[in-house]
């Protein structure tokens, strides 16, 4: 991976588009009609400029994910997990897993094919933004009693109550006093004490890594997998191995985040193939008109089968029908390529304009890396506030043609 604080190259431009000739247009329309003919034609370059965009994003999203630009196709999946492989010699968690490290999330996840966050920059840099404030890296659980004071804060607002500054107050230095153990007790620079410090940073730099990251990972149309909220508990036989796999960064933003971001992806792109329809439906040569509108349903279908690999990433799903979610995302995102492609390729071999992919060869999983990965903390040993709404937006996505 790349080192600490590097950041990927921009990938470069797309070329500029090229203006057909109204002669080229008019062959392909059969039409006589200039104006007809110069607005297909302006259709026609919207079109590749679109379609240009749509391959730069992807190539730009798999640079920041420190995964290299040589393409857009290929077996790319990222690999969430929950419940890391220490949990497995744990004395309390390491028999719901066999003593198992390899069934833990983490150790399903490192085996399967494709990448996991550990890999990427922003595991780097949200590293260096820990060791700002830790030097060892590690952060320290806030103290039971800051735990059991916001836990009372959330029941008021949960019953409707308003702030009440003085009994927060009250209740505060009655928990204070009654944990008589205040290690791990964060201090500001006035002697105040600065309740939830060490949970917030956590939160604040590793929540953020995992909304870019899985940001990334969507618009570079990776698969997404999902490992350690499914798995039975091997000690009892029942219930999962994880013990709250609802409360997990992957269940409170990570596949929030994916969701979303296939969804806003799919609507864009769901334009870029109208506009194919409708080039295909002014085809003047039945044969034509007819394969370029079935290249333009391929494509369609593609897109929505992106978006419901996706959805099948849903915690309430059934077990066997989130495994597949990175398999149909994989497959829509080909599928969609693969009749873009031909589709463009229809159009250059008539010497009209289109997109092109340059020729990339299909883009293969990275091997794994020879050196261990730094370990990367999804699962913080205390209990963290929920940050459902970030106000995280999936990009600049390219505008429709």
């Amino acid at each position: 991976p790349p080192p600490p604080g590097s950041r990927p190259a921009s990938p470069p431009p797309p070329p500029p588009p090229v203006h057909p000739k109204l002669t080229e247009v008019g062959t392909f329309s059969g039409s006589q009609d200039p104006r007809a003919n110069q607005e297909l034609g302006d259709r026609m370059t919207a079109l590749q400029v679109h379609t240009e965009q749509v391959y730069a994003q992807i190539q730009e999203n798999l640079g920041k994910l420190g995964l290299g630009e040589d393409g857009p196709t290929g077996t790319l999946q990222y690999n969430l997990w929950s419940g890391p492989e220490k949990s497995a010699s744990d004395p309390k968690l390491g028999p719901a897993y066999g003593n198992d490290p390899a069934r833990t999330g983490e150790g399903q996840a490192a085996a399967a094919p494709g990448y996991l966050m550990s890999s990427t920059p922003e595991h780097f840099r949200a590293l260096d933004e820990i060791k700002q404030g830790y030097p060892d890296g590690k952060i320290p659980s806030d103290p039971p009693y800051q735990k059991d004071f916001t836990a009372w804060l959330r029941q008021q607002e949960g019953q409707g109550l308003p702030y009440d500054p003085k009994a927060a107050q009250q209740k505060f230095h009655e928990l204070w006093r009654a944990a008589g153990n205040h290690e791990g007790t964060a201090l500001l620079p006035d002697g105040s004490i600065a309740v939830g410090e060490h949970g917030a940073r956590f939160q604040n730099a590793w929540d953020r890594a995992s909304d870019e990251v899985a940001l990334h990972a969507t618009l570079s149309m990776s698969g997404v997998r999902s490992f350690g909220l499914d798995e039975v508990n091997l000690a009892t036989g029942q219930g999962t191995a994880h013990p709250n796999p609802m409360g997990t960064v992957q269940v409170r933003q990570e596949i929030p985040m994916v969701r979303r971001t296939a969804d806003e992806l799919a609507g864009s792109l769901h334009e870029n193939v109208q506009a194919r329809r409708d080039i295909a439906a002014a085809a003047g040569d039945p044969a034509l008109r007819e394969d370029l509108a079935g290249l333009a349903d391929r494509a369609d279908q593609g897109i929505r089968k992106f978006k419901e690999g996706a959805d099948l990433l849903d915690p309430a799903n059934p077990a066997a029908e989130r495994a597949r979610s990175a398999d149909t995302m994989i497959a829509g995102r080909n599928e969609f390529l693969g009749a873009v492609g031909e589709f463009d390729q229809r159009l250059n071999g008539l010497g009209l304009p289109a997109a092109t992919d340059h020729g990339a060869a299909p883009r293969t999983s990275p091997e794994p890396s020879p050196e261990p990965p730094q370990e990367h903390p999804q699962e913080h040993p205390q209990e963290q506030p929920r940050n459902d709404d970030r106000g995280t937006g999936p990009g600049d996505l390219p505008p429709s043609p």
